[in-house]
């Protein structure tokens, strides 16, 4: 992932195979495979699609990526690395491209999100149809995009020493970063047990299975919002004072949390941020919040080329692309957009 200016719109691109990494445990699994399909009848000769499978453990995934386009780059193919899954696939599929240890040969392969339903943010942003893959694959133009980067120094490190800066713990959002209630949200979604509801197990009898058949895919997502709603506050401090809040969230252009969209363009260093304070009504401002953003109306700034500094005074979930983490108290946050940018596939913007 080397370094380049954002939204740098190409008018065209080449590729000679696709390889897709399929995360057969996403929500949106069943989806992903149409979406497979449909590329394998597009692209029907021998080699031009490889499909690999995602591992519960995230270095033999990684590997698994690296030795796969390192293979095909040596063979003389330029390969599009497509990923089938949410946005906690895309998010480690980025991490992996974007990472130190990364060979450098493969940092500029164009990295492109299926768009398996509303679970990927990023297909939105960037396709006109995130369903229709042929028009992606045929028409789609490259664009480069800065994404977002979240530093967590540890509690007592200066974040003005260089040494504390380089073992900072580094993550990469390429759509959104937030702490608090909806992170809370993503971590009951993420839970092995919730997982299971949604796909129908856990239980016997046609009972169960009627009960699934009718709402059980929904049943997951409102766990998440009840777990959001119920989502203890926490202390930040922030230009030298304390404040309580239970959600504050950065989005990277203009589509966030799955919902509404944001004003912040994504073809732009634009970061979006808006923060829920926390009093006795909290849980009503989270659900009125919830609203306004379905309907693409969440108040909040933008903010250009910013650096957003803050430091967490209690533990607090955090997501970034919908990955799950937890921040400790007393850890300094940077939030900016990195000076790298990974390459995309869009028919959505323009030049």
């Amino acid at each position: 992932m080397n370094k380049r200016p954002p939204a740098e719109l190409t008018k065209a691109h080449t590729f000679t195979t696709v390889v897709i990494l399929h995360n057969a445990k996403s929500k949106q699994a069943d989806v992903a495979l149409e979406r497979i399909t449909t590329l394998q009848r597009l692209f029907p000769e021998q080699g031009n699609v490889e499909v690999i499978e995602s591992h519960p453990d995230l270095e033999i995934t990684r590997n698994t990526i690296h030795t796969t386009l390192i293979t095909h780059l040596a063979a003389g193919r330029e390969p599009l690395f497509a990923i089938a899954g949410g946005d906690g696939t895309v998010n480690m599929a980025l991490q992996t491209i974007a990472s130190k240890s990364t060979p450098s040969v493969i940092q500029d392969t164009i990295l492109v999100p299926l768009g398996t339903g509303n679970a990927n943010d990023l297909a939105h942003m960037l396709y006109h149809d995130p369903a229709n893959v042929k028009e992606l694959f045929l028409h789609g133009k490259s664009i480069n995009i800065q994404p977002l980067e979240f530093l967590v120094i540890p509690a007592g490190k200066n974040p003005a020493d260089p040494a504390v800066m380089r073992i900072a713990e580094r993550h990469i959002a390429s759509n959104y970063i937030s702490l608090g209630a909806s992170a809370q949200g993503a971590r009951t979604l993420n839970k092995k047990s919730v997982r299971k509801q949604a796909k129908g197990e856990g239980g016997t009898g046609w009972l169960h299975k009627l009960g699934h058949k009718l709402y059980g895919q929904h049943v997951p997502d409102f766990l998440a919002f009840r777990a959001a709603l119920q989502a203890p506050a926490f202390s930040i401090m922030l230009q030298g004072r304390e404040i309580q809040i239970r959600e504050i969230l950065f989005g990277n252009g203009d589509r966030a949390a799955k919902l509404g969209r944001m004003p912040a363009r994504l073809d732009k260093p634009e970061l979006y941020t808006t923060m829920v304070r926390h009093h006795r009504f909290s849980s009503i401002a989270l659900l009125v919040g919830a609203v306004q953003m379905f309907f693409g109306k969440l108040p909040g700034q933008v903010l250009n080329n910013p650096t957003y500094t803050f430091t967490v005074l209690e533990d607090v979930p955090v997501q970034y692309d919908g990955e799950t983490s937890v921040i400790r108290a007393g850890s300094t946050v940077i939030i900016s957009h990195a000076d790298q940018a990974f390459r995309t596939l869009t028919t959505k913007l323009q030049a």
